[in-house]
């Protein structure tokens, strides 16, 4: 493990509670320490002081994302660990009743200056307030807490008692627990690895979305499962945008970017790059999660089935709160009627090996990530049961003629030109409209070219039944049998392999 201690008072002769944990767990053979100092001036102290000169010391500039663990015995929580939400935070509450008791700090002094560490991710206390009075005082999350029970102490504490815990917390078992329940916590990341979900933000008060984000983030907020990072790129807006998403943040569990960019997909590639999760996902401002437990079923099918990525049911609202239900099929590709973008996960580095989205792409940059996925035959699932609703309307929407474009030229030059279609027949596919504009036979014609790729077989059927008229009974009769028997073949060799 790659751990990062604070070293706020290690230059303090006086004290050597974070000394010993420093010198403890360097000691540790699975860890490999750093110190973290505030700036060059600190850090310099530190090297020329006897004690620390050998030791790897970094600054808050310095590149910190290789690390797994930020420890500190200081209230405040830097920003240069907050970004980094790979990093896991640990606050250590060693001396708040010293201060209180010895220090003349007053319960409101102690209460408002507990509240920083509620931005940890964990708190580690040697010993357990149980009832005593400054258990109701401190008012930390009990989920965070981790209590390690090492020292008792009555309700008159005194500075003999003080003496006595410090002595307990300067000890190799001290440290020793703290190695053990960060190989705990490294063990259950690993097992839950950590998603991405990316939001893209823009002067969303003025476009009368203020409610819909909230609704997006709290979808987020109370997902069941927990390993995430919620990414929020926004382009610098200029109608509050920021400040109500600030606001709703009080316990700064967002990442929160904002700059100008040259349009969405510029933004998701923005959003791609500042991830650190394994997956990473793309959940629109004004979307949502309809479960609460989407994202947990979600990574617990592509960890179990070693997935690269994985789409879903959608749920459709409209403008009159009228709901209908997009269900997911791989087949209407061609026809870029498949699925919801907004239901796909996919490995982050399958997204960066696809060198994100393709900003020629004005409009349906999404899709063209769709196609690359499924042609260049990464294994996918699909998850039924709608997880994400998504409200009609969007960039797509409102410009569908260029939404086609985009389409059909990726589809054209990833999977058309190689099965025989030519660019206009691509384009003519898009939305189906080569049903409005071929004569039949042109259209089986195409759907025998897709077919070389997808599974066009209910669709040849019913192109069949509705033009029967324009095939003669024996070639309609011919087509449905050989359809027929491929599907019985079908069948009978998924039964030879079970």
């Amino acid at each position: 493990m790659k751990i990062l201690i604070d070293s706020y008072e290690l230059n303090n002769k006086n004290y050597n509670l974070m000394k010993t944990l420093v010198y403890n767990l360097k000691s540790n053979d699975n860890c490999e320490l750093s110190l973290l100092c505030r700036d060059e001036q600190i850090k310099s102290k530190l090297l020329n002081d006897n004690e620390f000169f050998d030791f790897d010391i970094k600054i808050f500039n310095d590149d910190l994302k290789k690390y797994d663990f930020f420890i500190s015995a200081v209230n405040d929580k830097p920003d240069c660990i907050a970004n980094h939400s790979n990093i896991t935070s640990i606050a250590l509450l060693l001396d708040l009743i010293h201060r209180i008791e010895f220090q003349g700090e007053g319960f409101t002094t102690i209460r408002e200056n507990t509240r920083f560490f509620r931005m940890y991710d964990y708190y580690i206390s040697a010993y357990d307030y149980g009832n005593s009075k400054y258990n109701s005082v401190l008012e930390l999350d009990l989920k965070k807490q981790i209590i390690f029970d090492l020292y008792k102490f009555s309700t008159n504490y005194t500075e003999k008692n003080e003496l006595n815990f410090r002595k307990s917390v300067c000890t190799k078992k001290f440290s020793e627990l703290i190695v053990e329940k960060m190989l705990e916590i490294m063990n259950q990341k690993n097992n839950n690895p950590l998603v991405s979900i990316v939001t893209i933000t823009f002067n969303l008060i003025k476009n009368n979305r203020d409610k819909t984000i909230i609704e997006c983030l709290d979808s987020v907020k109370n997902q069941t499962y927990k390993n995430i990072e919620h990414i929020i790129i926004d382009g610098n807006s200029t109608d509050g945008t920021l400040e109500l998403i600030k606001k709703y943040d009080k316990e700064n569990k967002l990442k929160i970017f904002s700059e100008k960019d040259s349009g969405i997909y510029d933004a998701m590639n923005k959003g791609l790059k500042r991830s650190k999760g394994k997956y990473i996902v793309y959940l629109n401002s004004d979307d949502f999660y309809c479960r609460t437990n989407a994202v947990e079923e979600a990574v617990m099918l592509m960890e179990k089935n070693k997935l690269d990525y994985l789409f879903g049911d959608a749920k459709a609202l409209t403008e009159e709160k009228k709901e209908t239900t997009w269900i997911a099929d791989i087949n209407n590709l061609p026809y870029a009627m498949n699925y919801c973008h907004q239901t796909l996960f996919v490995k982050s580095k399958i997204m960066e090996n696809l060198g994100g989205f393709d900003l020629k792409y004005k409009v349906s940059a999404d899709s063209d990530i769709m196609i690359k996925l499924y042609v260049q035959k990464y294994k996918y699932s699909v998850l039924r049961n709608p997880y994400i609703t998504y409200r009609l309307g969007g960039l797509s929407s409102e410009q569908s003629n260029q939404s086609k474009l985009d389409h059909s030229e990726s589809f054209y030059v990833n999977i058309g030109r190689n099965i025989g279609l030519t660019k206009k027949e691509c384009e003519e596919i898009w939305a189906m409209r080569f049903i409005q504009f071929y004569p039949v036979r042109h259209q089986l014609y195409i759907l025998r070219k897709l077919s070389k790729v997808f599974d066009t077989d209910e669709m040849m059927l019913r192109l069949m039944m509705n033009y029967n008229n324009e095939l003669s009974l024996k070639q309609s009769i011919k087509r449905i049998g050989k359809i027929v028997f491929q599907k019985l073949k079908n069948i009978l060799k998924i039964r030879t392999l079970l």
